[in-house]
């Protein structure tokens, strides 16, 4: 049941509903207060978007607004004015659709880029237009904000202006590199003209300097050949400024033998090369030609051995030499090698350059040089052959032809010292022919001279070694100098000098016997400190005077036997 209402219940329940009407009176004047507000707020955003199209709309660059995946959601008046189509018509529209096909794959790869957050967020790109035409332009994208971050901002930059200015600036960079070839063309014809120039006045004066040091070589060679006597000395010094002046493989000489055959001499090599000195070569094939082969005039060039009319025992050992080209020049002792000359009868050897392994011409300044080396090599010679011959008179007897007593001298003094170091038996003997005074009365001075060169061949023939000496002492007297030899070995060579001369048999008719004679003193000693060569003179003198007191024709050793 309901309870009646008393006066105290409907005043409260009056000032509830008061306090009620109250509350919702403030909450409506609340509600309408923010009413307000969000109208304000919503024509603020209206504006602001407003402001914001105006200005995305009246851009004077294009601009276009795309999903994440290129579809286009808006587009300006701009861009509408350079693609050249309606803007409802572009709504819609993949951004791709108007970029050219062979574009279109990294148009694409780059989208994707961006939308994973590359930095590089501009491109040069070409847009198809409506018309077909390609429009060179720049596309700068960003990605949009919050609640907008699907979406993609674009500025599409016209670069036609641009583009217009690069191809500009590239025909004016073309024609600048044409007219910098063709600069570099007319500096490259004056450098090669300068370096033309510059290679020729070198060549000259290389030619000059090549010129100065052949007439240095030829003076110091001359000088040479004046101040030394020794041939090998002159020679070898010869080749060694050949070859570094040619600057050649190998230079060398060849001297021809009796036989046929030819012996290095001497020769100068680089590193690459084997040596030759004192091989000796032997051309069959050049046996019954070898003087008109070498001796012809001048000199041979051969650039290339395989080239050359050679004779193929020539090519064949050249090849295993290795030698592909070569100087070749006569050594005439008693002829100058030059044009116009008659080949001489007799070629002392050959003066060569060699060059290896490759073929090599020859200038003629080179061929002039070893030409001219080649004659005062041929002076060289000459002026060896007569230094020998002088040598060989100042220490052989001119009647005998045996060693005369300067050369005894010299020679039996070395060989004391020698056997004095040693310590070697030295012998000597002292020959002496009987009765020479008479056998000059009896058949004349030429008679004498006769029978002195007959002994002197006789005692030449009984000694065998090298080491051994026959010296014409003086007048009819002879000395044998025997190194190494004791008073037994003496006293045999002595005995077979005399029978050999008793075989002879030959006449003297104011002698006892009716015939020539020799008496021989024999002396051996071993030297030392306390004796002089003399001793052992005096002691074989001793022994042929003892020989002569005792009859004559005997050889008699010291000490004498009683």
């Amino acid at each position: 049941t309901v309870p009646e209402p008393t006066p105290e219940l409907c005043t409260k329940a009056l000032e509830g509903l008061h306090l009620a009407l109250e509350e919702l009176q403030v909450a409506h004047e609340e509600l309408q207060v923010q009413q307000e507000a969000l109208v304000e707020k919503h024509h603020q955003v209206l504006l602001s978007h407003q402001r914001y199209q105006d200005l995305f709309d009246f851009s004077p660059e294009g601009a276009l607004v795309t999903d994440g995946s290129g579809v286009i959601l808006a587009a300006n008046q701009a861009l509408v004015h350079l693609i050249g189509v309606p803007q409802h018509w572009l709504v819609g529209k993949p951004l791709a659709t108007f970029v050219p096909l062979d574009e279109r794959r990294l148009f694409r790869h780059w989208l994707h880029q961006v939308r994973q957050g590359a930095h590089t967020n501009r491109r040069d790109i070409y847009l198809q237009r409506r018309d077909r035409a390609c429009l060179p332009v720049t596309l700068s994208v960003r990605q949009c904000q919050p609640p907008y971050e699907n979406e993609l901002w674009w500025a599409v930059q016209d670069r036609r202006d641009r583009h217009a200015a690069e191809v500009t600036l590239q025909m004016a960079q073309h024609q600048l590199e044409q007219k910098v070839q063709e600069r570099t063309a007319a500096l490259s014809q004056a450098n090669q003209r300068l370096e033309a120039e510059i290679r020729a006045r070198q060549q000259a004066e290389q030619r000059l300097e090549f010129q100065a040091q052949q007439e240095q070589l030829l003076q110091a060679m001359a000088q040479r050949i004046r101040s030394s006597l020794e041939l090998d000395q002159v020679l070898a010094a010869t080749v060694e400024e050949i070859q570094q002046l040619l600057q050649v493989d190998r230079v060398l000489v060849l001297r021809f033998q009796a036989d046929g055959t030819k012996v290095v001499a001497t020769e100068a090599i680089a590193d690459c090369c084997l040596s030759l000195l004192a091989q000796t070569f032997h051309e069959p094939c050049l046996r019954d030609q070898l003087i008109e082969h070498y001796g012809q005039p001048g000199l041979r060039a051969i650039a290339d051995i395989f080239a050359a009319d050679l004779k193929p025992c020539l090519v064949e050992t050249l090849n295993q030499l290795d030698v592909r080209a070569l100087l070749v020049v006569p050594i005439l002792p008693q002829a100058t090698p030059t044009e116009g000359t008659s080949c001489p009868e007799q070629i002392w050897g050959l003066l060569i350059a060699h060059h290896c392994h490759t073929a090599r011409p020859w200038h003629d300044h080179e061929q002039t040089l070893l030409l001219r080396l080649a004659t005062q090599v041929g002076i060289a010679i000459q002026q060896s052959a007569l230094h020998t011959e002088t040598q060989r008179l100042a220490v052989v007897d001119d009647l005998t032809q045996v060693a005369n007593r300067r050369q005894f001298d010299a020679y039996f003094h070395k060989m004391w010292r020698q056997h004095l170091r040693d310590q070697t038996p030295l012998a000597l003997i002292m020959a002496d022919i009987d009765f020479f005074k008479a056998y000059n009365d009896t058949y004349g001075h030429q008679g004498g001279d006769r029978c002195l060169r007959t002994i002197a061949n006789s005692l030449e023939q009984q000694v065998k070694r090298p080491q051994d000496l026959v010296a014409r002492y003086g007048g009819e007297e002879f000395a044998i100098v025997l190194p190494q030899t004791g008073l037994a070995g003496a006293e045999s060579l002595a005995a077979t000098c005399l029978a050999d001369i008793q075989s002879l048999n030959l006449p003297h008719s104011s002698a006892p016997l009716g015939v020539l004679t020799l008496s021989f003193g024999v002396a051996s000693l071993v030297p030392t400190v306390d004796q002089r060569g003399e001793t052992l003179v005096q002691l074989a003198d001793q022994a042929l005077y003892n020989a002569k007191s005792r009859g004559r024709n005997q050889v008699v050793t010291w000490p004498i036997a009683p």
